[in-house]
């Protein structure tokens, strides 16, 4: 039995706590433009210019939705960039473009062109999240490992949603 203070052989060493939650775990929702929410979550009267400053000051990430839609610009990518505060992240919806008009095919310049923008949210982003479309199933799996061969690597980290409950059935 080990004593008191000391640590015995093979045990770990106690994990370094964090010093605020946020660190360790983010809350935040999918988007955060929605009308409904005014005079609710945002108070009265604040411009919907400001609803995202508004925002990262009670959660800690967001899911971009408008990148799904349409790619932002330039100066839209750096306003979430600057707007928010340190330590924020940003899981960016990858471009229905690619995922439910492409369907995944053809997809090189338009990936390009996604990432030219996106990864203007710095060490921000954490996450870009690709939805596939419903109708596409599990019969044709290189078409997804081509198009997520072609992903940017690194620190990036990338999510896959399944809609259709085929990718969740066994052989």
């Amino acid at each position: 039995m080990a004593r008191a203070g000391r640590r015995s052989r093979g045990r770990r060493a106690p994990c370094r706590k964090a010093t605020h939650l946020r660190d360790v775990i983010h809350l935040g929702t999918s988007g955060f433009v929605y009308d409904d929410w005014r005079n609710l979550f945002y108070p009265k009267g604040l411009p919907t210019r400001q609803w995202l400053d508004h925002y990262s000051r009670v959660f800690s990430t967001v899911e971009l939705n408008a990148t799904f839609y349409r790619l932002p610009t330039a100066s839209t990518v750096d306003g979430w960039r600057q707007g928010t505060p340190r330590g924020f992240r940003f899981a960016a919806k990858g471009s229905r473009y690619l995922t439910h008009m492409k369907r995944l095919t053809d997809a090189g310049p338009g990936i390009k062109r996604y990432f030219d923008l996106i990864l203007g949210l710095g060490k921000k982003l954490s996450v870009v999240l690709w939805q596939l479309p419903p109708q596409m199933n599990k019969a044709d799996p290189d078409r997804l490992e081509q198009f997520l061969g072609k992903l940017p690597q690194g620190d990036l980290r990338h999510a896959v949603e399944f809609r259709s409950p085929n990718w969740y059935i066994g052989d």
